[in-house]
């Protein structure tokens, strides 16, 4: 590397000292007719302009070198140093996992440079480093070294930029270069790897004689000091608006009448909700409102707007009774569709829904009987819509110590130790154009999570295309399913313990993990969660799940903590740590340097 750069000066020098013989026989060639004085100006003006360009080209190379980056220290402790580009290193690594992270999200605008700028990438980075080094001094007085796998596992990484550089046509300077920033080379990213992996050896030492300090007394202590992160209420609260829409002042006498109509109706059905005694109760109030009102005028709209004239035509319009009729069944569907959903969503059970197939039109049907499937259809739509906004909150944090203008009126009253379950709140907006009200019901007082966990282990077999969003062919998955099995074989057929099955996942999962503790629903994929809260589920399970990243291949450990007591023992843990890092940082003498940080763009 040093020697083609150290080649590049000596061309570009060569090519400045031919333009300068140029200028010098211009100079001679004119000698006889140019005073002395001027002569001399001439040279010096001449030799100095050629300095210049020389010296601005040297400069060029060197800061596309990255020499002056590598130079200069970003973070150090007594015996460990992070040079500038591997700050570097570290912080495009992490922009760019940001990158990702918003593509999945849809933000495809941001570049690399644009995230680290603004952010926040640089300031978590440093953070971040703080540990590493900290950890890395305790390492070293602790006598605690990379093992061979983790030089394997080091070896593989850069291995694997090398072949990222070739399959992409890149030497592997030029995608470093590109990937992590001017200067940075392979042996920058040995020793952030090397940092990080010595740094997580010690961290494991540290997180276990830091958990033998975790008592009832500090995680109650950490709880009552964090009460809006723990206590939660169960509420539904259902939100409707009567509005002029875009009339607004300028509304006819018969909008002005239908919307103080609306308002009415709407005022009827707060009372009424107001006077619910259980969550059913309210939903039902909800449910007939919706169903029986806006559903009931829809009917009647879509009906006589769309097929009455039709149905005229053929003589297939039914007298008023039979009509009448038909859309009581339809509304009666209509609502059964909402109880369902309801029922669903509250007692964690799947919506039992019939598999849809092709249908074939059915021509034995007449045109009344399709319109009223069409409009059926149409409602349900409608009505799941309008459903949408009856919404069950689960978490509702208020904190006791702020001030009372930073509390909602609804926190207020949904904490408050007189509000018991089964109690109404309503809160209306009335004006003349447009008028909101929201009533809520209490479902259960303010309480901890006690929402049971999991602890798992797995190793991950991924599909290689699944972050770059292509689709996965029958062959990848069969290729996947197959090594995911060769490894579960391989377990089955040793030891069949804990231990044995995450050594052999610290060798072969594709993920950053193999032992998940506390798994909670919802914080895993879907399929994932399944296998794990399986209620056979026993320790020592095996198995393997397909999800969106590849094959699983699972090892269930048993039940993990009640959800409220996970989360204070991770702050408990967390504050310790901080604890036991600032003291350190102290003692091993950590500091940093902001200008190097900010120079990486």
């Amino acid at each position: 590397m040093l020697a083609s750069r150290a080649g590049k000066v000596n061309n570009m020098g060569k090519g400045n000292r031919s333009r300068q013989d140029r200028a010098l026989e211009t100079v001679q060639n004119t000698q006889e007719a140019t005073p002395k004085s001027t002569k001399i100006k001439t040279i010096i003006a001449t030799s100095a302009i050629a300095f210049l360009i020389i010296g601005c080209i040297l400069l060029s190379v060197i800061a596309n070198t990255g020499i002056v980056l590598r130079s200069r220290s970003a973070a150090k402790t007594d015996n460990f140093n992070v040079s500038g580009t591997v700050m570097s290193y570290l912080i495009y690594s992490q922009a760019q996992s940001y990158a990702y992270y918003y593509q999945q999200m849809g933000l495809t605008n941001y570049t690399i440079s644009d995230i680290i700028k603004n952010f926040g990438v640089s300031t978590a980075v440093l953070s971040q480093v703080k540990q590493m080094l900290v950890l890395c001094e305790y390492a070293k007085a602790n006598g605690i070294e990379l093992t061979d796998e983790d030089k394997e596992s080091i070896d593989a990484s850069l291995t694997s930029i090398k072949e990222a550089a070739a399959n992409n046509f890149y030497s592997t300077s030029a995608y470093i270069k590109m990937m992590y920033g001017n200067g940075v080379n392979l042996n920058d990213i040995r020793k952030a790897l090397e940092m990080s992996y010595l740094s997580n050896a010690a961290y494991e030492v540290i997180e276990e004689k830091l958990e033998g300090d975790i008592t009832d007394e500090l995680i109650t202590k950490y709880v009552e000091e964090n009460v809006a992160s723990f206590y939660t209420v169960d509420y539904l609260t259902y939100t409707f608006t009567a509005s002029l829409g875009a009339a607004g002042a300028e509304a006819t006498e018969d909008e002005k009448k239908a919307y103080e109509e609306e308002k009415k109706a709407m005022q009827a059905l707060a009372a009424k909700l107001e006077e619910a005694k259980t969550a059913d109760e309210f939903n039902d109030l909800v449910i007939d409102y919706i169903v029986n009102t806006t559903m009931s005028e829809l009917f009647d709209e879509t009906f006589e707007e769309d097929y009455k004239e039709d149905l005229e035509k053929e003589s297939l319009l039914p007298d008023a009774s039979k009509l009448e009729a038909d859309k009581a069944e339809i509304l009666k569907k209509v609502a059964e569709d909402l109880k369902a959903i309801y029922v669903a969503e509250t007692t964690d059970e799947e919506s039992e829904e019939e598999e849809e197939e092709d249908e074939k039109p059915d021509n034995k049907k007449d045109a009344y009987e399709k319109a009223l499937d069409k409009i059926l259809e149409e409602l349900i739509k409608t009505a799941e819509k309008d459903y949408d906004k009856v919404i069950e909150m689960e978490h509702a944090h208020y904190d006791p110590e702020a001030e009372d203008s930073k509390i909602s009126e609804l926190d207020k009253w949904l904490f408050n130790k007189e509000t018991k379950a089964g109690a109404t709140k309503l809160l209306k907006s009335e004006g003349d154009s447009k008028s909101t009200y929201t009533v809520s019901i209490l479902m259960k007082e303010s309480h901890l999570d006690e929402s049971e966990t999991r602890d798992v282990a797995h190793i991950l077999v991924s599909f290689d295309d699944y972050k770059t969003g292509k689709t996965i062919t029958d062959e990848e998955k069969a290729k996947a399913k197959a090594e995911a099995q060769k490894i579960l074989d391989e377990f089955l057929a040793g030891e069949k313990t804990q231990e044995a099955f995450e050594k052999l996942g610290e060798e072969k999962t594709a993920d950053s993990n193999v032992v998940y503790e506390n798994v909670y629903e919802g914080q895993m994929v879907e399929a994932f969660e399944d296998w794990c809260f399986d209620e056979a589920r026993k320790n020592g399970d095996t198995g393997i799940v397909e999800t969106e990243y590849g094959f699983h291949i699972m090892f269930f450990i048993g039940e993990g903590d009640i959800m409220w007591r996970a989360n204070a023992e991770d702050g408990v843990l967390s504050d310790l740590f901080t604890e036991w890092l600032d003291a350190e940082a102290l003692k091993c003498n950590y500091s940093y340097k902001q200008s190097v940080v900010d120079s990486i763009r």
